[in-house]
């Protein structure tokens, strides 16, 4: 799992999420320590979680066999949620960098940064790239411009 402390707006200061090899995000109210939601939608593990204010970021990874060793699957994809209604806004399939190539099942979201504006992403296919999706609106399906 990885941990992410909500922000301090808000209820977030409240919640933690973390993200699984299951393709699920659990969220943990910090005040009883019980598991309040479980948001699925991920079809390979979850590899990096981002938040801000009621927000939260997810980003999809390779889905490994029990040795570790083996791709069983990639989830290329950056997912909206809204932690007040627990449930997804969105869904972005993360393309391959342009003139690049991707892993062949996919380029996987290593890790992410949630701002109130964009969400910068690192990737770790074949070819090494960070992304910054722009957000026009909290809603609305975000603008990828690729840092070269």
């Amino acid at each position: 799992h990885e941990l992410d402390a909500g922000s301090p707006y808000g209820h977030g200061s409240e919640l933690v999420f973390s993200g699984s090899r299951d393709h699920s995000i659990k969220v943990w109210d910090l005040r009883t320590g019980k598991l309040s939601a479980e948001l699925l939608g991920h079809s390979g593990s979850v590899t990096s979680l981002g938040a801000y204010q009621w927000q939260l970021a997810s980003g999809g990874g390779f889905n490994r066999g029990m040795d570790d060793e083996a791709v069983l699957s990639v989830d290329s994809t950056l997912r909206m949620w809204d932690t007040r209604m627990m449930r997804c806004l969105w869904v972005k399939d993360v393309p391959p960098p342009p003139g690049g190539t991707a892993h062949a099942k996919g380029d996987p979201v290593l890790s992410l940064k949630l701002l109130h504006d964009k969400i910068i992403t690192s990737h770790g296919g074949k070819d090494w790239t960070a992304r910054v999706w722009h957000m026009r609106q909290p809603q609305g399906s975000p603008r990828l411009s690729d840092l070269r």
